[in-house]
């Protein structure tokens, strides 16, 4: 049925004649909503929006199809009759990332489904997908556990008879064990969760505060609202280099700082010494001498502050490209403005262009013979959900170009 729906679209009836039920304030649907009106005044189809005439609601065909546990948007879930804020609505929901992720899987779908492109490679990625899903929901359950446990608070059983299915067994051992086997399905160790051990518990935590700190000290300047998009990209450059110096440098004082926080809670600052498992090796394996013979302190450089440094390096890396990319958009608007009129929407650009990049196939940028500008704009419109993208290509197609020699000759 899913199949069905994405093949043939949503089924929308234009009959100009038709009569919208009028809401307590006396207002109503309107054709209008269907057409997106862009900066330069160009107009364009919104092909995801479906109006309901037995519930007199508008939802979006692609987010209602494609929606996730994290979807919050009303079109994807109850629908919409909010007719004075409707147009708004739509303008926030269409930039809206989860809209944009939607209506890419939704064009990327159909056309897999026309050229039959859609066994098993799309299944073991949805596989692969709900793996992951999965891994995050157990982790959120361990976190709720470790919450009601704290706080003394029970579960919502309907059994009150304990050991039983459906029992709220909120006792310590009954915490414990469901704490337990969850924690053995992700492969982790009880003991690094106690936080009585000084070999993983002090350590993380005075990295992570320091992590945390300068991106909250950053984060707090890019809220504020006199905040302008040049001093963020200075600002997340300043963090990016305090994060790889601090990745070569910072480990000793990181030490450190966890010995004093372990000894304020009267637990010895040794790391446990590691038993090494003995087992029969292969006749043509290489020995990991290095590895081997690291020490405990050494392993948790290797294992844990190298990886979550690197991994807010790598997130820091891509919100500056992300930002200059902005930037540039933003620029773009600035420049094609004649008073209040414009050529292009920056920010719709950007989210626009985000999304492109992602879609355009490999064969666009990394083949001998890249894609040309003509090439790209055809393939945006074939997805039709680049408004914005190709407004800025003919805008960059059309530009006069001038050459000295033709100067001089149309002048003699």
């Amino acid at each position: 049925m899913k199949d069905l729906l994405i093949e043939k679209g949503p089924n929308r009836e234009v009959d100009t004649n038709t009569i919208f039920p009028k809401d307590s304030l006396g207002r109503h649907f309107s054709f209008d909503f269907f057409i997106r009106k862009l900066r330069n005044g160009d107009s364009f189809d919104r092909k995801w929006l479906v109006y309901s005439k037995e519930l007199d609601k508008v939802f979006c065909f692609c987010c209602k199809l494609f929606k996730t546990v994290r979807t919050k948007s009303s079109l994807a879930t109850e629908g919409i009759k909010d007719w004075n804020h409707l147009s708004e609505t739509l303008k926030q929901h269409e930039n809206s990332c989860d809209h944009m992720d939607n209506l890419r899987t939704w064009n990327e779908t159909r056309i897999r489904l026309n050229k039959n492109e859609t066994i098993d490679k799309e299944i073991q990625e949805r596989i692969k997908k709900d793996t992951e899903h999965w891994k995050e929901v157990m982790v959120r359950i361990i976190s709720v556990v470790k919450c009601l446990a704290k706080n003394n608070l029970a579960f919502r059983g309907t059994n009150e008879k304990i050991y039983e299915n459906s029992n709220d067994d909120t006792s310590a051992l009954g915490l414990f064990n469901v704490l337990q086997d969850a924690l053995k399905s992700l492969d982790l160790d009880i003991n690094y969760v106690r936080g009585q051990g000084y070999d993983n518990g002090a350590n993380m935590k005075v990295i992570w505060y320091d992590i945390l700190y300068k991106i909250n000290l950053v984060s707090k300047k890019l809220q504020s609202k006199e905040m302008l998009l040049d001093v963020d990209v200075k600002n997340l450059e300043r963090l990016i280099n305090y994060f790889e110096g601090y990745r070569e440098n910072r480990f000793d004082f990181a030490i450190s700082e966890a010995k004093e926080i372990a000894n304020s809670v009267k637990v010895k600052p040794e790391f446990p010494k590691k038993r090494n498992k003995k087992r029969k090796k292969h006749f043509d394996e290489i020995p990991n001498t290095e590895r081997e013979h690291q020490s405990s302190q050494e392993a948790f450089k290797r294992d844990y502050f190298f990886i979550l440094v690197d991994m807010a390096l790598v997130q820091l890396k891509i919100s500056l490209v992300d930002d200059e990319l902005k930037k540039c958009c933003l620029n773009l608007e600035s420049n094609l403005k004649n008073g209040e009129d414009y050529d292009i929407d920056g920010d719709g650009l950007f989210i626009e262009l985000k999304l492109l990049q992602k879609m355009l196939p490999d064969e666009a940028y990394k083949s001998r013979s890249p894609w040309t500008s003509i090439q790209i704009i055809e393939y945006a419109r074939r997805m039709d959900m680049f408004p914005n993208v190709l407004v800025a290509y003919k805008i960059l197609l059309t530009v006069s170009v001038t050459v000295v020699s033709a100067e001089e000759v149309f002048q003699n």
